[in-house]
């Protein structure tokens, strides 16, 4: 069965405000949920709820996670040329959050189907390289 990122998670919400340093708080309606995707687009961050109000975040630019360990491990796939549909082999065991970037770094709407637990496909409107990165 074919899964989009809206079946994963709920109330995706990308940083609207263009506000650099912009972090949610730890607790309110604010507060990310576990699993819940957060885009900081001045600083290239994507912010991932791990529960309680925690989060991981990763950083497009330095391609760390931080700050300290955080129960998912992220991975990148680069699309060098440009193409409609990437296949995503993730090896991560699991259904990830995928986020997907242009070659500039922006982030764009994708449809994706988790083929299985470790690979994903991305289908765009038109063919373009770039990046996908799986949390």
């Amino acid at each position: 069965m074919a899964r989009t990122i809206t079946d994963l998670v709920r109330n995706v919400r990308i940083a609207a405000s263009l506000i650099p340093g912009y972090r949610p708080p730890s607790s309110g309606e604010d507060a990310l949920s576990a699993r819940e995707p957060l885009i900081v687009v001045p600083d290239k961050v994507l912010l991932l709820g791990t529960g309680g109000g925690a989060y991981v975040e990763f950083d497009f630019d330095r391609g760390g996670i931080g700050p300290g360990p955080g129960p998912f491990e992220p991975y990148e796939h680069l699309q060098p040329s440009a193409a409609a549909t990437w296949t995503v082999n993730h090896n991560l065991g699991h259904l990830p959050v995928v986020a997907v970037l242009n070659a500039a770094g922006a982030q764009v709407l994708a449809a994706v189907e988790h083929v299985s637990s470790n690979q994903a496909r991305v289908e765009l409107d038109s063919p373009m390289a770039g990046r996908a990165i799986c949390v």
